[in-house]
């Protein structure tokens, strides 16, 4: 319903209930400026002046043990380093340097009890 329509029932109503319409004012309309906005030619002339240095990614904190090997990352969430890594001799695989040195000493302790 719009507005004028509303206010002619509402009126309508208030003059059968009193016998008489109160009525309204229009609320004055206020004439507003338009800001004009003044563009010196000098900043449109120079805007190719400027050179964004480029950012290098930031190195994230943690990673799988893959991602700290090729650097992209500074440790495993279980707090290794790319110092306590070491990449398994005829494998891919990234293990730390105590795991393996363990795994050294069990395979020998094994050909020493496979040999008896």
């Amino acid at each position: 319903m719009s507005e004028a329509r509303f206010r002619e029932r509402v009126l309508a109503a208030l003059a059968e209930k009193n016998g008489s319409a109160p009525t309204f004012k229009e609320p004055a309309k206020v004439q507003r400026k338009e800001k004009s906005v003044q563009i010196e030619p000098e900043a449109l002339v120079d805007q190719t002046a400027v050179v964004k240095k480029e950012r290098k990614p930031r190195k994230r904190k943690t990673g799988t043990r893959q991602e700290v090997w090729d650097g992209l990352c500074e440790k495993t969430p279980g707090g290794l380093t790319k110092a306590d890594l070491v990449q398994r001799p005829g494998s891919s695989a990234i293990m730390s340097k105590k795991k393996h040195e363990l795994g050294k000493q069990y395979a020998a302790n094994m050909r020493k009890t496979n040999a008896q």
